[in-house]
């Protein structure tokens, strides 16, 4: 099995990725419009984007299926989310 296939929608959400699409083009578009000296720093804004496609990731992709049969990565995928 190759690598990417393991990056592809195990249960695809239409409504899901519009959501994380909405969220991050908000945050873009807010980030634009927010005067340049109230910006967050880049770290932030990074560690909001990276926090963002690790909830997408945990998901959507096949690591929500194993976590449906692997307790230890189901508490993984819930410290995701949670935090």
């Amino acid at each position: 099995m190759p690598v990417s296939s393991y990056l592809l929608p195990y249960d695809f959400s239409p409504l899901t990725l519009l959501s994380y699409m909405l969220v991050l083009g908000f945050y873009g578009v807010g980030l634009l419009r927010m005067p340049e000296q109230d910006r967050p720093g880049s770290g932030r804004i990074i560690t909001f984007t990276l926090g963002v496609m690790l909830c997408y990731a945990v998901m959507q992709t096949r690591f929500d299926y194993y976590s449906q049969y692997m307790f230890f990565v189901h508490r993984g995928q819930h410290l995701i989310l949670h935090h």
